[in-house]
C-alpha cells in the first residue's frame, strides 16, 4: 500500500523535530563546558548578581529536550509504518501544539484536521 502524502510530510516533521530536539540536547550539554563555569553572571542595573546556573540545571532541560525527540522519533517511526496506535498519540500530541502559536497552531490543527479525515482513518485500522 502506498503511504498518502500527508502521512509522509506529517512523518518527516517528527522526524525534524526529534532531528531538532537532539541538536537542542547536545547544545544544552556544551554550555556548561564552554563556559567553564558552574554560575552564570547575570548583568542588571550596572551590577554583577551571580545566577547559580548549574550543569544539573542544563542536564535535567536537556533531558526533558531529549525525551520530546525521543517522543517524535518514535510518532514518526510509527505513523511512517501506519501504525494504529501511533495515529491516535499524533493527534493527541498535536492537540498540545496547538498551543505554540503560530506555528505549532497550524500545524497542529492541519494534523488533526488531516488524521481524521475518514479515508486516513481507514488506512490505520489494520
Amino acid at each position: 500500500m502506498k503511504r498518502p502524502d500527508g502521512i509522509t510530510l506529517i512523518g518527516l516533521y517528527h522526524f525534524l523535530m526529534a532531528a531538532l530536539c537532539a541538536m537542542g540536547f547536545l547544545g544544552l550539554m556544551l554550555i556548561p563546558v564552554l563556559v567553564g563555569v558552574s554560575t552564570i553572571a547575570v548583568e542588571m542595573q550596572d551590577a554583577q548578581i551571580p545566577i547559580a546556573i548549574t550543569g544539573v540545571v542544563f542536564l535535567v532541560i536537556g533531558g526533558i529536550v531529549l525525551i520530546v525527540g525521543a517522543v517524535n522519533l518514535v510518532l514518526g517511526i510509527g505513523i511512517w509504518n501506519l501504525r494504529p496506535w501511533s495515529r491516535i498519540a499524533v493527534l493527541i500530541l498535536a492537540a498540545f501544539r496547538l498551543f505554540s502559536f503560530p506555528v505549532g497552531t497550524a500545524v497542529g490543527g492541519l494534523t488533526i484536521w488531516y488524521l481524521l479525515q475518514p479515508e486516513v482513518e481507514v488506512l490505520f485500522e489494520g
